[in-house]
């Protein structure tokens, strides 16, 4: 679940 909301494989993780 690399996309999240963000969309962004990096942000994800910040997103959540």
């Amino acid at each position: 679940m690399a996309y999240d909301s963000g969309g962004q494989d990096w942000i994800s993780p910040m997103r959540s």
